[in-house]
Protein backbone atom coordinates (compact mmCIF):
# COMPACT_ATOMS: atom_id res chain seq x y z
CA UNK A 1 0.00 0.00 0.00
CA UNK A 2 2.02 2.90 -1.27
CA UNK A 3 0.97 6.23 -2.73
CA UNK A 4 3.25 8.43 -4.77
CA UNK A 5 3.39 12.20 -4.54
CA UNK A 6 1.08 12.76 -7.53
CA UNK A 7 -1.72 10.67 -6.04
CA UNK A 8 -1.62 12.26 -2.61
CA UNK A 9 -4.69 14.39 -1.86
CA UNK A 10 -5.11 15.68 1.71
CA UNK A 11 -8.66 15.51 3.05
CA UNK A 12 -9.09 19.11 4.10
CA UNK A 13 -12.61 18.61 5.46
CA UNK A 14 -11.33 16.48 8.33
CA UNK A 15 -10.93 18.11 11.73
CA UNK A 16 -7.40 16.72 11.92
CA UNK A 17 -5.30 15.03 9.29
CA UNK A 18 -3.35 11.87 9.98
CA UNK A 19 -0.40 11.36 7.67
CA UNK A 20 1.31 7.96 7.67
CA UNK A 21 4.62 7.71 5.95
CA UNK A 22 5.35 4.01 5.65
CA UNK A 23 5.95 1.34 3.03
CA UNK A 24 4.58 -1.35 5.38
CA UNK A 25 0.90 -2.03 4.60
CA UNK A 26 0.37 -3.97 7.85
CA UNK A 27 1.83 -1.13 9.88
CA UNK A 28 -0.42 1.39 8.12
CA UNK A 29 -3.45 -0.73 8.98
CA UNK A 30 -2.48 -0.90 12.65
CA UNK A 31 -1.97 2.87 12.90
CA UNK A 32 -5.20 3.57 11.02
CA UNK A 33 -7.12 1.30 13.38
CA UNK A 34 -5.57 3.01 16.41
CA UNK A 35 -6.44 6.46 15.07
CA UNK A 36 -10.01 5.44 14.29
CA UNK A 37 -10.45 7.62 11.22
CA UNK A 38 -9.62 7.82 7.53
CA UNK A 39 -6.00 8.68 6.87
CA UNK A 40 -3.79 9.94 4.12
CA UNK A 41 -0.65 7.98 3.32
CA UNK A 42 2.59 9.02 1.78
CA UNK A 43 4.83 6.13 0.75
CA UNK A 44 8.17 6.23 2.49
CA UNK A 45 11.27 5.63 0.39
CA UNK A 46 10.45 7.45 -2.81
CA UNK A 47 8.22 10.23 -1.54
CA UNK A 48 9.96 12.28 1.14
CA UNK A 49 9.43 15.44 -0.99
CA UNK A 50 5.72 14.59 -1.31
CA UNK A 51 5.41 14.33 2.45
CA UNK A 52 7.02 17.70 3.06
CA UNK A 53 5.03 19.32 0.28
CA UNK A 54 1.69 18.37 1.80
CA UNK A 55 2.31 19.28 5.42
CA UNK A 56 -0.14 22.10 6.02
CA UNK A 57 1.22 24.58 8.60
CA UNK A 58 -2.18 26.24 9.02
CA UNK A 59 -3.92 23.32 10.69
CA UNK A 60 -3.16 20.60 13.19
CA UNK A 61 -1.94 17.28 11.84
CA UNK A 62 -0.59 14.05 13.21
CA UNK A 63 2.34 12.48 11.39
CA UNK A 64 3.39 8.89 12.05
CA UNK A 65 6.73 8.38 10.37
CA UNK A 66 8.00 4.86 9.81
CA UNK A 67 11.73 5.32 9.27
CA UNK A 68 13.84 2.66 7.59
CA UNK A 69 17.18 2.81 9.43
CA UNK A 70 18.88 1.61 6.23
CA UNK A 71 17.73 4.70 4.32
CA UNK A 72 20.46 7.26 4.92
CA UNK A 73 18.34 10.06 3.49
CA UNK A 74 16.44 10.49 6.75
CA UNK A 75 19.44 12.48 8.06
CA UNK A 76 18.67 15.17 5.48
CA UNK A 77 14.86 15.11 5.59
CA UNK A 78 14.12 14.93 9.33
CA UNK A 79 15.31 18.50 10.03
CA UNK A 80 13.04 19.79 7.24
CA UNK A 81 9.81 18.48 8.79
CA UNK A 82 9.93 21.12 11.57
CA UNK A 83 7.00 19.83 13.66
CA UNK A 84 6.80 22.89 15.93
CA UNK A 85 6.75 25.48 13.16
CA UNK A 86 4.23 23.42 11.18
CA UNK A 87 1.99 22.92 14.25
CA UNK A 88 2.48 19.22 13.76
CA UNK A 89 2.52 16.28 16.15
CA UNK A 90 5.15 13.94 14.77
CA UNK A 91 5.88 10.41 16.00
CA UNK A 92 8.89 8.48 14.71
CA UNK A 93 8.80 4.69 14.64
CA UNK A 94 11.84 2.72 13.57
CA UNK A 95 13.57 -0.60 14.04
CA UNK A 96 16.79 1.20 14.91
CA UNK A 97 17.92 1.26 18.51
CA UNK A 98 20.76 3.65 17.77
CA UNK A 99 20.90 6.63 20.11
CA UNK A 100 21.51 8.84 17.08
CA UNK A 101 17.97 8.29 15.82
CA UNK A 102 16.35 9.05 19.16
CA UNK A 103 18.50 12.13 19.75
CA UNK A 104 17.84 13.43 16.24
CA UNK A 105 14.08 12.92 16.55
CA UNK A 106 13.95 14.68 19.91
CA UNK A 107 16.24 17.51 18.84
CA UNK A 108 14.12 18.22 15.78
CA UNK A 109 10.85 18.41 17.68
CA UNK A 110 9.32 14.93 17.39
CA UNK A 111 6.70 14.28 20.04
CA UNK A 112 7.53 10.61 20.60
CA UNK A 113 9.98 7.99 19.43
CA UNK A 114 9.06 4.28 19.40
CA UNK A 115 11.27 1.31 18.61
CA UNK A 116 9.92 -1.69 16.71
CA UNK A 117 8.42 -4.06 17.50
CA UNK A 118 5.82 -1.71 18.99
CA UNK A 119 3.12 -3.27 21.11
CA UNK A 120 -0.35 -2.49 19.81
CA UNK A 121 -1.48 -1.23 23.22
CA UNK A 122 1.48 1.13 23.44
CA UNK A 123 0.76 2.45 19.96
CA UNK A 124 -2.88 2.98 20.88
CA UNK A 125 -1.82 4.97 23.95
CA UNK A 126 0.43 7.23 21.91
CA UNK A 127 -2.23 7.79 19.24
CA UNK A 128 -4.92 8.41 21.88
CA UNK A 129 -2.76 11.00 23.63
CA UNK A 130 -2.02 12.66 20.31
CA UNK A 131 -5.71 12.82 19.48
CA UNK A 132 -6.39 14.39 22.86
CA UNK A 133 -3.91 17.11 22.01
CA UNK A 134 -5.57 17.59 18.62
CA UNK A 135 -9.02 17.78 20.22
CA UNK A 136 -8.03 20.48 22.69
CA UNK A 137 -5.81 22.45 20.30
CA UNK A 138 -8.70 24.62 19.18
CA UNK A 139 -8.75 26.17 22.66
CA UNK A 140 -5.08 27.12 22.53
CA UNK A 141 -4.04 30.15 20.55
CA UNK A 142 -0.28 30.43 20.72
CA UNK A 143 -0.07 32.41 17.51
CA UNK A 144 -1.72 35.57 18.82
CA UNK A 145 0.50 38.45 17.66
CA UNK A 146 1.92 40.73 20.27
CA UNK A 147 0.85 44.33 20.01
CA UNK A 148 3.71 46.70 19.33
CA UNK A 149 4.23 50.38 18.75
CA UNK A 150 1.43 52.86 19.29
CA UNK A 151 -1.23 50.17 19.49
CA UNK A 152 0.29 48.66 22.60
CA UNK A 153 0.94 52.01 24.26
CA UNK A 154 -2.59 53.19 23.65
CA UNK A 155 -4.04 50.28 25.61
CA UNK A 156 -1.94 49.93 28.78
CA UNK A 157 -4.96 48.54 30.65
CA UNK A 158 -4.67 45.20 28.88
CA UNK A 159 -3.39 43.25 31.88
CA UNK A 160 -3.13 39.47 32.05
CA UNK A 161 -5.86 38.99 34.64
CA UNK A 162 -7.20 35.65 33.42
CA UNK A 163 -9.72 33.10 34.64
CA UNK A 164 -13.07 31.60 33.79
CA UNK A 165 -13.87 29.92 37.11
CA UNK A 166 -16.91 31.00 39.15
CA UNK A 167 -14.55 32.40 41.80
CA UNK A 168 -12.89 34.69 39.26
CA UNK A 169 -16.21 35.68 37.73
CA UNK A 170 -17.14 37.06 41.14
CA UNK A 171 -13.88 39.02 41.24
CA UNK A 172 -14.62 40.49 37.80
CA UNK A 173 -18.10 41.54 38.96
CA UNK A 174 -16.61 43.26 42.00
CA UNK A 175 -14.07 45.09 39.86
CA UNK A 176 -16.86 46.24 37.54
CA UNK A 177 -18.96 47.55 40.42
CA UNK A 178 -16.15 49.13 42.44
CA UNK A 179 -13.88 50.61 39.74
CA UNK A 180 -16.16 53.55 38.77
CA UNK A 181 -16.61 54.60 42.42
CA UNK A 182 -14.23 57.09 44.04
CA UNK A 183 -13.57 54.88 47.07
CA UNK A 184 -10.47 53.30 48.53
CA UNK A 185 -10.14 49.51 48.26
CA UNK A 186 -8.45 46.66 50.13
CA UNK A 187 -7.35 43.70 47.99
CA UNK A 188 -6.45 40.50 49.84
CA UNK A 189 -5.16 37.12 48.75
CA UNK A 190 -2.25 34.74 49.06
CA UNK A 191 1.14 35.67 47.69
CA UNK A 192 1.38 35.25 43.94
CA UNK A 193 -2.36 35.29 43.19
CA UNK A 194 -2.18 38.44 41.06
CA UNK A 195 -3.37 41.12 43.47
CA UNK A 196 -1.51 43.86 41.61
CA UNK A 197 -3.34 42.91 38.40
CA UNK A 198 -6.66 43.40 40.21
CA UNK A 199 -5.44 46.78 41.45
CA UNK A 200 -4.41 47.84 37.95
CA UNK A 201 -7.77 46.71 36.60
CA UNK A 202 -9.51 48.87 39.22
CA UNK A 203 -7.45 51.85 38.07
CA UNK A 204 -7.78 51.35 34.33
CA UNK A 205 -11.56 50.98 34.58
CA UNK A 206 -11.99 54.03 36.81
CA UNK A 207 -12.55 57.74 36.06
CA UNK A 208 -8.87 58.25 37.02
CA UNK A 209 -7.59 55.89 34.29
CA UNK A 210 -5.82 58.74 32.48
CA UNK A 211 -3.88 59.61 35.62
CA UNK A 212 -0.75 57.81 36.88
CA UNK A 213 -0.75 54.40 38.56
CA UNK A 214 1.95 54.41 41.24
CA UNK A 215 2.79 51.17 43.08
CA UNK A 216 5.03 50.84 46.10
CA UNK A 217 5.87 47.70 48.05
CA UNK A 218 5.77 48.66 51.71
CA UNK A 219 7.71 45.54 52.71
CA UNK A 220 10.56 46.26 50.29
CA UNK A 221 11.41 49.76 51.55
CA UNK A 222 13.18 50.17 54.91
CA UNK A 223 10.95 51.75 57.55
CA UNK A 224 13.33 54.72 57.92
CA UNK A 225 12.88 55.57 54.22
CA UNK A 226 9.26 54.60 53.66
CA UNK A 227 7.78 57.80 55.12
CA UNK A 228 9.89 59.94 52.80
CA UNK A 229 9.07 57.63 49.89
CA UNK A 230 5.33 58.04 50.49
CA UNK A 231 5.03 61.67 51.60
CA UNK A 232 8.24 63.24 50.32
CA UNK A 233 10.57 65.51 52.31
CA UNK A 234 11.87 69.05 52.42
CA UNK A 235 15.49 70.02 51.92
CA UNK A 236 17.42 69.59 55.17
CA UNK A 237 14.68 67.52 56.81
CA UNK A 238 17.31 64.95 57.84
CA UNK A 239 20.91 64.09 57.17
CA UNK A 240 21.37 63.52 53.46
CA UNK A 241 18.22 65.43 52.44
CA UNK A 242 20.07 67.74 50.05
CA UNK A 243 17.00 68.65 48.03
CA UNK A 244 13.24 68.63 48.21
CA UNK A 245 11.67 65.28 47.28
CA UNK A 246 8.19 64.77 45.90
CA UNK A 247 6.62 61.68 47.44
CA UNK A 248 4.53 58.99 45.82
CA UNK A 249 1.21 60.48 46.96
CA UNK A 250 2.01 63.71 45.15
CA UNK A 251 3.23 61.79 42.10
CA UNK A 252 -0.08 59.91 42.03
CA UNK A 253 -2.14 63.13 41.85
CA UNK A 254 -5.19 62.57 39.66
CA UNK A 255 -4.54 58.81 39.60
CA UNK A 256 -4.13 55.80 41.88
CA UNK A 257 -1.53 54.74 44.42
CA UNK A 258 -1.13 51.07 45.33
CA UNK A 259 0.25 50.31 48.78
CA UNK A 260 1.31 46.71 48.35
CA UNK A 261 1.97 44.53 51.41
CA UNK A 262 0.40 47.13 53.68
CA UNK A 263 0.30 44.58 56.48
CA UNK A 264 4.04 45.14 56.95
CA UNK A 265 3.73 48.91 57.46
CA UNK A 266 4.87 50.16 60.90
CA UNK A 267 2.20 51.41 63.37
CA UNK A 268 3.69 54.93 63.22
CA UNK A 269 3.23 55.17 59.46
CA UNK A 270 -0.18 53.55 59.77
CA UNK A 271 -1.30 56.50 61.90
CA UNK A 272 -0.13 59.01 59.28
CA UNK A 273 -1.77 57.00 56.51
CA UNK A 274 -5.03 56.94 58.48
CA UNK A 275 -5.03 60.75 58.62
CA UNK A 276 -4.41 60.96 54.88
CA UNK A 277 -7.30 58.60 54.15
CA UNK A 278 -9.62 60.50 56.52
CA UNK A 279 -8.72 64.10 55.60
CA UNK A 280 -6.97 63.65 52.23
CA UNK A 281 -4.14 65.82 53.52
CA UNK A 282 -0.52 65.23 54.62
CA UNK A 283 2.78 66.99 55.32
CA UNK A 284 6.12 66.25 53.72
CA UNK A 285 8.78 65.08 56.17
CA UNK A 286 10.24 68.25 57.73
CA UNK A 287 7.62 70.43 56.05
CA UNK A 288 4.91 72.76 57.32
CA UNK A 289 2.80 73.05 54.17
CA UNK A 290 -0.41 71.05 54.26
CA UNK A 291 -0.74 69.18 50.98
CA UNK A 292 -4.04 67.86 49.66
CA UNK A 293 -4.17 64.45 47.95
CA UNK A 294 -6.77 63.38 45.42
CA UNK A 295 -5.13 60.03 44.63
CA UNK A 296 -7.22 56.94 45.04
CA UNK A 297 -5.71 54.58 47.61
CA UNK A 298 -5.69 50.84 46.96
CA UNK A 299 -4.05 48.63 49.57
CA UNK A 300 -3.07 45.00 49.07
CA UNK A 301 -1.81 42.33 51.44
CA UNK A 302 -1.28 38.59 51.65
CA UNK A 303 -1.59 38.67 55.42
CA UNK A 304 -4.71 38.19 57.51
CA UNK A 305 -5.09 41.69 58.92
CA UNK A 306 -7.53 40.55 61.62
CA UNK A 307 -4.72 38.44 63.13
CA UNK A 308 -2.28 41.36 62.83
CA UNK A 309 -4.80 43.48 64.76
CA UNK A 310 -5.01 40.84 67.52
CA UNK A 311 -1.20 40.85 67.72
CA UNK A 312 -1.16 44.64 68.01
CA UNK A 313 0.68 45.03 64.72
CA UNK A 314 -2.05 46.70 62.68
CA UNK A 315 -4.41 49.53 63.57
CA UNK A 316 -8.03 48.50 63.78
CA UNK A 317 -9.32 51.91 62.72
CA UNK A 318 -7.14 51.85 59.60
CA UNK A 319 -8.39 48.38 58.80
CA UNK A 320 -12.00 49.53 59.00
CA UNK A 321 -11.23 52.48 56.75
CA UNK A 322 -9.64 50.25 54.14
CA UNK A 323 -11.97 47.26 54.29
CA UNK A 324 -15.23 49.10 53.64
CA UNK A 325 -14.72 47.97 50.06
CA UNK A 326 -12.68 44.77 49.82
CA UNK A 327 -11.87 42.24 47.12
CA UNK A 328 -10.48 38.80 47.97
CA UNK A 329 -8.55 37.05 45.22
CA UNK A 330 -8.89 33.24 45.54
CA UNK A 331 -5.84 30.97 45.41
CA UNK A 332 -5.16 29.13 42.17
CA UNK A 333 -6.06 25.76 43.72
CA UNK A 334 -9.65 27.00 44.18
CA UNK A 335 -10.06 28.25 40.62
CA UNK A 336 -10.93 24.98 38.83
CA UNK A 337 -9.33 24.89 35.34
CA UNK A 338 -7.96 28.45 35.41
CA UNK A 339 -4.44 27.07 35.85
CA UNK A 340 -4.56 25.66 32.31
CA UNK A 341 -5.90 28.90 30.86
CA UNK A 342 -3.15 30.89 32.57
CA UNK A 343 -0.49 28.35 31.58
CA UNK A 344 -1.55 28.65 27.93
CA UNK A 345 -1.22 32.41 28.12
CA UNK A 346 2.21 32.19 29.74
CA UNK A 347 3.45 29.73 27.12
CA UNK A 348 2.11 31.88 24.27
CA UNK A 349 4.07 34.84 25.64
CA UNK A 350 7.22 32.80 26.24
CA UNK A 351 7.01 31.44 22.69
CA UNK A 352 7.49 35.00 21.45
CA UNK A 353 10.09 35.94 24.03
CA UNK A 354 12.45 32.97 23.77
CA UNK A 355 11.64 31.66 20.30
CA UNK A 356 9.85 28.40 21.13
CA UNK A 357 6.93 26.91 19.20
CA UNK A 358 4.86 25.15 21.87
CA UNK A 359 1.29 25.00 20.58
CA UNK A 360 -0.42 22.53 22.92
CA UNK A 361 -0.10 20.50 26.10
CA UNK A 362 0.22 16.75 26.43
CA UNK A 363 -2.84 15.31 28.28
CA UNK A 364 -0.66 14.24 31.19
CA UNK A 365 0.79 17.75 31.37
CA UNK A 366 -2.76 19.09 31.69
CA UNK A 367 -3.44 16.51 34.39
CA UNK A 368 -0.33 17.51 36.34
CA UNK A 369 -1.13 21.22 36.16
CA UNK A 370 -4.71 20.69 37.32
CA UNK A 371 -3.80 18.33 40.18
CA UNK A 372 -0.83 20.20 41.60
CA UNK A 373 -1.89 22.50 44.48
CA UNK A 374 0.26 25.52 43.40
CA UNK A 375 1.12 26.88 46.88
CA UNK A 376 2.91 29.76 45.14
CA UNK A 377 -0.15 30.40 42.96
CA UNK A 378 0.18 32.14 39.58
CA UNK A 379 3.71 33.31 40.34
CA UNK A 380 4.82 29.70 40.88
CA UNK A 381 2.95 28.58 37.77
CA UNK A 382 4.79 31.16 35.68
CA UNK A 383 8.13 30.10 37.15
CA UNK A 384 7.40 26.42 36.39
CA UNK A 385 6.39 27.24 32.82
CA UNK A 386 9.62 29.18 32.33
CA UNK A 387 11.64 26.22 33.61
CA UNK A 388 9.76 23.90 31.28
CA UNK A 389 10.32 26.14 28.27
CA UNK A 390 14.08 26.17 28.84
CA UNK A 391 14.29 22.45 28.08
CA UNK A 392 11.21 22.17 25.86
CA UNK A 393 11.42 21.10 22.24
CA UNK A 394 8.83 20.33 19.61
CA UNK A 395 5.29 21.70 19.55
CA UNK A 396 3.80 19.85 22.56
CA UNK A 397 4.60 20.59 26.19
CA UNK A 398 5.38 17.14 27.59
CA UNK A 399 5.09 16.25 31.29
CA UNK A 400 8.80 15.39 31.28
CA UNK A 401 9.56 19.10 30.77
CA UNK A 402 7.97 19.95 34.13
CA UNK A 403 9.87 19.95 37.43
CA UNK A 404 9.70 16.57 39.18
CA UNK A 405 7.47 17.77 42.04
CA UNK A 406 4.84 18.93 39.52
CA UNK A 407 5.39 16.07 37.07
CA UNK A 408 4.60 13.57 39.84
CA UNK A 409 0.94 14.66 39.78
CA UNK A 410 0.50 13.57 36.15
CA UNK A 411 -0.40 10.00 37.15
CA UNK A 412 -2.13 10.47 40.50
CA UNK A 413 -5.87 10.08 40.87
CA UNK A 414 -6.30 13.62 42.11
CA UNK A 415 -4.83 16.37 44.22
CA UNK A 416 -3.08 14.96 47.23
CA UNK A 417 -3.43 11.47 45.77
CA UNK A 418 -7.20 11.37 46.40
CA UNK A 419 -9.84 10.72 43.82
CA UNK A 420 -12.11 13.62 42.93
CA UNK A 421 -15.23 11.45 42.88
CA UNK A 422 -16.67 8.68 45.02
CA UNK A 423 -16.70 5.20 43.54
CA UNK A 424 -20.37 4.23 43.23
CA UNK A 425 -21.72 1.29 45.17
CA UNK A 426 -22.41 -1.74 43.01
CA UNK A 427 -26.06 -2.66 43.45
CA UNK A 428 -25.78 -6.26 44.42
CA UNK A 429 -26.48 -8.33 47.50
CA UNK A 430 -23.28 -9.24 49.36
CA UNK A 431 -22.10 -12.82 49.49
CA UNK A 432 -22.06 -13.91 53.17
CA UNK A 433 -19.26 -16.36 52.42
CA UNK A 434 -16.98 -13.68 51.00
CA UNK A 435 -14.11 -12.41 53.13
CA UNK A 436 -13.83 -8.60 53.34
CA UNK A 437 -10.51 -6.93 52.58
CA UNK A 438 -9.43 -4.61 55.44
CA UNK A 439 -9.09 -0.97 54.43
CA UNK A 440 -8.94 2.36 56.27
CA UNK A 441 -12.28 3.00 57.93
CA UNK A 442 -13.80 -0.46 57.42
CA UNK A 443 -13.87 -3.36 54.99
CA UNK A 444 -14.04 -3.33 51.25
CA UNK A 445 -17.51 -4.33 50.08
CA UNK A 446 -17.99 -7.80 48.60
CA UNK A 447 -18.57 -6.73 44.96
CA UNK A 448 -15.09 -5.18 44.79
CA UNK A 449 -13.58 -8.18 46.51
CA UNK A 450 -15.27 -10.46 43.98
CA UNK A 451 -14.05 -8.44 41.03
CA UNK A 452 -10.52 -8.43 42.42
CA UNK A 453 -10.50 -12.20 43.00
CA UNK A 454 -11.91 -12.90 39.53
CA UNK A 455 -9.23 -10.71 38.01
CA UNK A 456 -6.40 -12.36 39.95
CA UNK A 457 -7.63 -15.89 39.31
CA UNK A 458 -8.15 -15.35 35.59
CA UNK A 459 -5.17 -16.25 33.42
CA UNK A 460 -6.34 -14.16 30.49
CA UNK A 461 -3.76 -11.50 29.65
CA UNK A 462 -6.38 -8.76 29.37
CA UNK A 463 -8.17 -9.61 32.63
CA UNK A 464 -6.85 -6.64 34.56
CA UNK A 465 -7.59 -4.15 31.78
CA UNK A 466 -11.10 -5.56 31.35
CA UNK A 467 -11.83 -5.33 35.08
CA UNK A 468 -10.65 -1.72 35.26
CA UNK A 469 -12.56 -0.84 32.08
CA UNK A 470 -15.71 -2.40 33.49
CA UNK A 471 -15.56 -0.30 36.64
CA UNK A 472 -14.75 2.83 34.64
CA UNK A 473 -17.69 2.17 32.33
CA UNK A 474 -20.07 1.83 35.28
CA UNK A 475 -18.81 5.05 36.89
CA UNK A 476 -19.24 6.99 33.64
CA UNK A 477 -22.66 5.44 32.99
CA UNK A 478 -23.96 6.45 36.40
CA UNK A 479 -22.43 9.95 36.23
CA UNK A 480 -24.07 10.68 32.87
CA UNK A 481 -27.38 9.27 34.07
CA UNK A 482 -27.23 11.23 37.33
CA UNK A 483 -26.77 14.47 35.38
CA UNK A 484 -29.52 13.51 32.92
CA UNK A 485 -27.24 13.45 29.89
CA UNK A 486 -25.53 16.79 30.61
CA UNK A 487 -21.98 15.86 29.61
CA UNK A 488 -20.40 19.10 30.86
CA UNK A 489 -21.86 18.58 34.34
CA UNK A 490 -20.90 14.89 34.34
CA UNK A 491 -17.34 15.70 33.27
CA UNK A 492 -16.98 18.25 36.08
CA UNK A 493 -18.32 15.70 38.54
CA UNK A 494 -15.74 13.16 37.43
CA UNK A 495 -12.88 15.67 37.28
CA UNK A 496 -12.17 15.08 33.58
CA UNK A 497 -12.63 17.14 30.44
CA UNK A 498 -15.75 16.91 28.32
CA UNK A 499 -13.62 15.69 25.40
CA UNK A 500 -12.26 12.83 27.50
CA UNK A 501 -15.77 11.93 28.68
CA UNK A 502 -17.11 11.80 25.12
CA UNK A 503 -14.21 9.60 24.02
CA UNK A 504 -14.75 7.21 26.93
CA UNK A 505 -18.47 7.03 26.13
CA UNK A 506 -17.69 6.16 22.52
CA UNK A 507 -15.19 3.56 23.72
CA UNK A 508 -17.79 1.96 26.02
CA UNK A 509 -20.66 2.38 23.55
CA UNK A 510 -22.61 4.62 25.94
CA UNK A 511 -25.14 7.30 24.99
CA UNK A 512 -26.57 10.30 26.79
CA UNK A 513 -29.82 8.45 27.35
CA UNK A 514 -28.39 5.99 29.89
CA UNK A 515 -30.47 5.62 33.06
CA UNK A 516 -29.75 4.62 36.62
CA UNK A 517 -30.80 1.15 37.68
Amino acid sequence: MRDGGSSYHPRMEQAAQLLISSADAAFVEIVTDAFGADVDQVGLGEDWPGLLRHIDPHRWQLLVLDVDPGDDRWHDWIPLIKPAENRLIAVMITASREAEHAVSATRHGFWDYLVKPVERTRLREVIADARSVLDQSAHFDAAEPEETGDASRSRPHRSRLLGQSPAMQEVYKQIGMIAPLDVDVLVTGESGTGKELVCRALHYHSPKKDGPFIAINCAAVPESLLESELFGHEKGAFTGADAQRIGRFEQAAGGTILLDEIGDMSPTLQAKLLRLIQDRTFYRVGGSELIRSDARVIAATNQVLEKRIEQGLFRQDLYYRLSVVAIHLPPLRDREVDAILIAHDIIARLNREIGRHITSFHPRTVRAILRYAWPGNVRELENVMKQAMVIAHGSVLLPSFLPEHVQAHATETGRGGRSRFKVPTIRREPDPSAVGIPIAGGELSDPYHTIARQCLECHHLDAFAEAVAGIEREIIRQAVAEHEGNLSAAARHLGITRVTLRRRMEQFNLTRSVTLD
